[in-house]
């Protein structure tokens, strides 16, 4: 399977998926722990990829998202009603300064 392939894969199988550097427990960036924190902090089940471990998701994700930065958070369309709901309160806290 390309690598393409497998980012589609993943967004697929995940209704709420955090393309990150580190993992939730130990992000190796502070964006990536500000996003796993809010995340988090809505309590909905999320599944993460650490792209420092994945250095093809890494340099590919960028060009199929049209989005050249990380942390990048895909929540699928069927769930993003209840998600947005359940995570305003705690997203809209979130400050990404550095």
């Amino acid at each position: 399977m390309d690598i393409i392939e497998t980012i589609k894969e993943q967004i697929a199988n995940n209704t709420i998926l955090l393309y990150m550097k580190g993992s939730p427990n130990a992000p190796q960036c502070g964006f990536s722990a500000k996003a796993s924190q809010a995340v988090m902090g809505c309590g909905e089940k999320f599944a993460y990829v650490d792209i420092l471990q994945n250095p093809e998701i890494r340099a590919n994700l960028p060009k199929y998202a049209n989005w050249p930065t990380f942390p990048q958070l895909w929540v699928a369309m069927a769930s993003w009603s209840a998600v947005a709901t359940s995570c305003w309160k705690c997203l809209k806290t979130v400050s990404c300064k550095p």
